[in-house]
């Protein structure tokens, strides 16, 4: 899964505030307050406000088609960031390193923050690095992403939930 800063593309009638609300009415987007929701609305806010202006923009500017801007510098859930799916363009050697990364660990499940330019090339012929290892992953992103299919994670783990009871008896 990658992030992508919250953003809109222009499509040439509709201003910044209308593109932003027409994202946010997106069934998957919820308030950022709520915890159900893996995708949060676009807030505007002051810092979307600056973030305009740096741009020369404002919330009544009609972008042109296909332009695309960036509302907030970071990569945040609560920010109204994209969640996309590109675990088909992952490249062998990166999946293989993250294969070895969970054998290490002994886990079954364990969520890897894994940063580089293009997923799609071999992590050792990049910069790229492994941020952090989390035990208790956040699944959601992978079952509801903002772009891409989604991904049955949850059920996944279910059945490795199942079996390991199974073979306990």
């Amino acid at each position: 899964m990658s992030k992508d800063k919250a953003n809109i593309v222009g499509n040439g009638y509709l201003t910044i505030g209308e593109l932003i609300n027409t994202k946010n009415t997106h069934i998957n987007r919820g308030d950022t307050d709520k915890m159900n929701s893996t995708l949060h609305k676009i807030p505007i806010n002051s810092s979307l406000i600056v973030n305009l202006e740096n741009q020369g923009l404002n919330l009544k500017t009609i972008l042109p088609k296909n332009k695309k801007i960036y509302l907030q510098n970071k990569y945040v859930l609560s920010h109204g960031c994209d969640i996309i799916n590109c675990n088909g363009a992952v490249h062998i050697k990166n999946r293989d390193l993250f294969l070895r990364v969970a054998d290490v660990l002994q886990a079954d499940l364990v969520g890897i923050d894994f940063i580089c330019p293009d997923i799609s090339k071999p992590y050792d012929e990049q910069e790229a690095a492994i941020l952090e290892v989390n035990s208790l992953p956040y699944i959601d992103m992978h079952q509801y992403p903002s772009h891409g299919d989604p991904e049955p994670v949850a059920e996944i783990v279910w059945d490795i939930t199942i079996n390991k009871l199974a073979n306990r008896k």
